[in-house]
């Protein structure tokens, strides 16, 4: 096998257990720190954060491995003859300083393409997801309705909100749902409705911990539904006790809506940036 070859699968070999021992080494760190294992999400995004940031360093160190004599893989390595190249100078090294430079070379390169890679895939899903699920709490930002919502205003609200919720469960929710929220809001944008909600599906569910929605994998098109001023009132409590008589209402019901929302180990109902109350549990047992 041509040295060259060889030397970079060493160098890739090397790349992957440095990438495993970052993310264990940052997930026992922060396990540690936190002391609450409840939290795997937020650990591991810590831990993913600590080893960026570790690969970035070996990254830096390693792309001057072989030293300031110049780059192995712009070398040669023929007739025993072993030199690094550097701005058009040349440098005869040994066998093993040479392999170690290209060695290092390879392996700096290698992490800095995963770590590109990491940034582009961050970008990405920034661009093309509206609302972050990795936030570590609720908060709010401003959500426009679905433009099908605008059809339903001159309803009283309840039948709006039974048929927007509708339209949304129409979507069609993944499997592994294991809860669902209401979540109220402000919309800030719209003179008629100062409170709103959204519906929202996660992948756990905590009946003691409020912060469970932010474990977010599905939102329906038609997520956000304006409420009207005149229904909720000003008050934040007043709007919340409206809304949470018109949800206990249709999860006491037998629509397709009501079976599918009590599908799951729980419903909850709140706003974004406060407590989350629990309005229907499976029964356990």
């Amino acid at each position: 096998m041509d040295a060259r070859i060889e030397i970079f699968w060493h160098a890739l070999a090397v790349a992957i257990v440095m990438i495993l021992a970052a993310l264990i080494v940052g997930c026992l760190i922060f396990i540690r720190l936190e002391k609450d294992f409840q939290r795997a999400t937020l650990t591991l995004y810590s831990a993913c954060g600590f080893a960026y940031f570790i690969l970035l360093f070996a990254s830096g160190f390693l792309m001057n491995g072989g030293g300031m004599a110049g780059s192995a893989m712009n070398g040669i390595n023929a007739g025993g003859h072993y030199i690094l190249v550097t701005k058009g100078r040349e440098t005869e090294v040994t066998q093993s300083y040479w392999e170690w430079a290209l060695f290092s070379e390879y392996l700096s390169r290698i992490l800095l393409f995963v770590i590109v890679m990491t940034i582009a895939g961050i970008l990405v899903h920034a661009k093309f997801r509206e609302y972050n699920t990795y936030k570590p709490s609720r908060k709010s930002a401003p959500r426009r309705p679905h433009p099908h919502i605008s059809n339903m205003q001159a309803l009283p609200f309840e039948d709006q909100f039974r048929n927007w919720l509708r339209e949304s469960l129409s979507d069609g929710a993944p499997e592994d749902i294991v809860g669902f929220a209401f979540n109220l809001y402000e919309p800030g944008d719209d003179p008629n409705s100062k409170f709103a909600v959204e519906l929202v599906g996660t992948d756990e569910f905590q009946r003691h911990d409020s912060d469970w929605p932010c474990a977010e994998i599905w939102e329906p098109k038609t997520r956000g539904l304006h409420i009207p001023l005149d229904y909720s009132g000003d008050d934040w409590e007043e709007c919340l006790t409206q809304l949470r008589e018109v949800v206990k209402e249709v999860l006491a019901g037998d629509s397709v809506a009501a079976q599918t929302l009590r599908s799951v180990e729980g419903v909850g109902l709140g706003f974004v940036d406060g407590d989350l109350e629990i309005l229907w549990q499976r029964p356990t047992g």
